[in-house]
């Protein structure tokens, strides 16, 4: 079945900038200020954010292997 790559492009620049947020968020010190919740909160972001990069990334190059 072919997939529409818009759509896999979707997850992939989704994905990276969902998790670049999350890192940054650390980078720039905000987690000293923060809650542990808050922090906990951004660390799941960064963790979803990479499976969702990857997960499109991965499909996104098993469509361009099958053509």
């Amino acid at each position: 079945m072919k997939t529409n790559n818009l759509f896999l492009w979707f997850f992939i620049i989704g994905g990276f900038v969902t998790a670049a947020i999350g890192i940054l968020y650390f980078v720039s010190g905000e987690n000293l200020r923060a809650s542990a919740g808050q922090n906990y909160s951004v660390f799941v972001q960064i963790v979803l954010g990479s499976a969702v990069l990857f997960y499109g990334f991965r499909k996104y190059c098993e469509d361009e292997a099958s053509e």
